[in-house]
């Protein structure tokens, strides 16, 4: 909405929550999207050199830490390819793209299992649960995010509408859908 100050503002809040929520960010959590977003307001702002150093922490933030596991992909890594993108690092951009491509396989290949770990266990006690299908509706969803950093915005769109289809409240999706490269794919 052409307030670069306010969004900087907004993402340096969300990149530190205040300590009265009374639970800090895991050091593992990958915050990729977020620095990319601070990074385009610093950019969008003039600031160049602030713009780059966010943008090169969102691109170098390694894995994450999802359902008490670390992973080596995630959600968050189309944001790192973005952010590689914007520093005009298209080859560190394709060898992340590739990986992600081979990670989707290797989850598409893998059997769904439950963690025993002792925090993931009450999701499964208190609620219905499909397990493998939460885990193919992951690995949808990052085949969708690789088909649009690919640009193959038709395939993409599928695949966000078939992850919308399987889970209508799938905020990464819906937040992908509504990207303007998705919309206009959706559009043409």
């Amino acid at each position: 909405a052409g307030d670069a100050a306010g969004a900087g503002a907004h993402a340096r809040a969300a990149l530190d929550p205040p300590e009265s929520l009374g639970e800090a960010r895991h050091p593992l959590a990958n915050c990729a999207d977020l620095l990319l977003l601070l990074g385009d307001a610093h950019a969008a702002a003039g600031e160049t050199a602030a713009a780059r150093e966010a943008w090169t922490r969102a691109a170098t933030a390694d894995g994450d830490f999802q359902e008490m596991s670390t992973r080596p992909y995630s959600e968050m890594t189309y944001f790192s390819v973005l952010a590689w993108r914007r520093l005009g690092r298209e080859d560190l951009a394709a060898d992340l793209v590739t990986g992600l491509e081979a990670y989707v396989a290797q989850l598409r290949a893998a059997p769904a299992r439950v963690d025993y770990f002792a925090t993931s266990l009450p999701t499964m006690l208190l609620f219905t649960d499909d397990l493998r299908a939460r885990h193919e509706t992951a690995a949808a969803f990052l085949a969708a995010q690789v088909a649009e950093l690919n640009g193959r915005r038709d395939e993409a769109r599928a695949g966000i509408a078939g992850v919308l289809t399987r889970d209508p409240n799938h905020l990464a999706a819906l937040t992908l859908a509504g990207q303007p490269q998705a919309r206009s794919a959706s559009q043409g």
